[in-house]
């Protein structure tokens, strides 16, 4: 999962954040955490 949150952030910008936030609700703690921490990474 971490990995392929890596790989969508890198890959580009605002679209995959709507992605990666739609995963999130699939492990809501777990990959939520990822992606403010990734988030916070781009900013």
């Amino acid at each position: 999962m971490l990995i392929s949150f890596s790989k969508i952030i890198g890959n580009s910008s605002k679209n995959n954040a709507v992605i990666i936030l739609v995963l999130s609700k699939t492990d809501h703690l777990i990959n939520l955490l990822s992606f403010l921490h990734m988030y916070k990474s781009l900013s």
